[in-house]
């Protein structure tokens, strides 16, 4: 289809968590293998390209193993033969560690060139190829249609900004022609991290993982959207990756509840708001000031404004009793009645 520049729109947050690219990274044993396992076995079945041998105790997870580039170019092939033929055979694809999987590929690069070490192919051509190499392999996984993330051991860099003092930052360890791949494209970069509790009568420490989300200086991150916590903590990593959709979900839906406010402002300023009590008013109202009255309501009923409904909650109230999370598209006047009605009738009751 041609793009059509006279009929562009704008995009809407894709509320599908799994969409979104994951690097996972922390130091070796946070458990950063058994959180993606579990994550992304949420939204299909997940496939793990191990490039290490070391997945023998996670329960639930699928590995397929690769012992060189050349294991991973052939199941690539297969993929793309088989893709044709049966369709897809899982949704998801983690490459585990991605580190690995970049020192495979430029040893695959060198025995090609005839060289010992990439650098020694000329003009920095080795690192090129590298990165072309290693782009390809993920961006047909890609185009096959497979959700593609990443698992990545962690390492401590040092900054050294132009214009202040350097500091330390705990980043994904990959060769440096896939950071950008790693990082730069990702939507996500989250740090798990093993937080240990001693029990000062008894000696023993209790494990929990904490997986930093954004806004902690010390490590890599990133996040593509606003309202999420800075950090998730959990002993169990089912509990984890409940959290974590938790509050994605509520992020998302804060974004929603934002995106309904725009609309809702729209709406002449010359009609009059009234916020009390609109049973039997019906006739009295249009739908437009019904509209603004449900926002209102609505809005007020947020746990961020001190009400008691998360935004989730109240998407789910909104479709129960507006059959739509949107107030603008609710054209049933009696039923935006409704739910101003028993949302201020459990404010009284507050």
């Amino acid at each position: 289809m041609a793009l059509d520049l006279f009929n562009l729109t704008q995009q809407k947050v894709d509320p599908n968590l799994s969409h979104y690219k994951f690097t996972i990274t922390g130091n070796y044993g946070t458990g950063k293998s058994t959180f993606a396992t579990e994550l992304f076995n949420r939204f299909g079945r997940a496939v793990t390209f191990g490039f290490e041998d070391r997945f023998k105790g996670i329960e639930g997870i699928t590995v397929a193993r690769m012992t060189s580039w050349d294991d991973a170019l052939k199941a690539l092939q297969q993929l793309r033969v088989g893709v044709k033929k049966n369709g897809l055979p899982f949704d998801t694809i983690i490459i585990d560690p991605v580190g690995i999987a970049g020192e495979m590929c430029q040893k695959y690069i060198c025995k090609r060139e005839g060289v010992d070490e990439i650098g020694d192919i000329p003009y920095g051509g080795g690192y090129a190829m590298l990165s072309t190499e290693f782009n390809q392999f993920e961006d047909t996984l890609k185009n096959l249609g497979f959700n593609v993330h990443y698992v990545a051991h962690g390492k401590t860099e040092v900054v050294k900004p132009p214009r202040a003092n350097e500091y330390n930052i705990f980043a994904p360890d990959v060769p440096k022609k896939l950071i950008y791949k790693t990082q730069g494209e990702a939507d996500f970069i989250v740090y798990l991290e093993v937080i240990r509790d001693v029990d000062e009568e008894t000696g023993k420490s209790i494990a929990k993982r904490r997986l930093y989300i954004q806004n902690y200086a010390d490590y890599q991150l990133k996040a593509p959207i606003q309202g999420l916590p800075d950090y998730i903590e959990y002993e169990d990593v089912s509990d984890g990756v409940d959290k974590l959709i938790a509050a994605w979900e509520q992020a998302v839906g804060q974004v929603s509840e934002e995106e309904d406010d725009v609309v809702a402002e729209e709406v002449p300023e010359e009609i009059e708001t009234k916020t009390e009590t609109t049973v039997g008013v019906v006739d009295t109202y249009d739908s437009e000031t019904l509209m603004k009255m449900a926002v209102e309501v609505r809005d007020k009923n947020l746990v961020k404004n001190g009400g008691e409904y998360t935004p989730k909650a109240m998407k789910e109230k909104m479709v129960e009793v507006l059959g739509t999370f949107k107030i603008a598209e609710c054209e049933d006047l009696k039923a935006l009645k409704e739910f101003i009605d028993e949302l201020e009738a459990g404010q009284s009751e507050d």
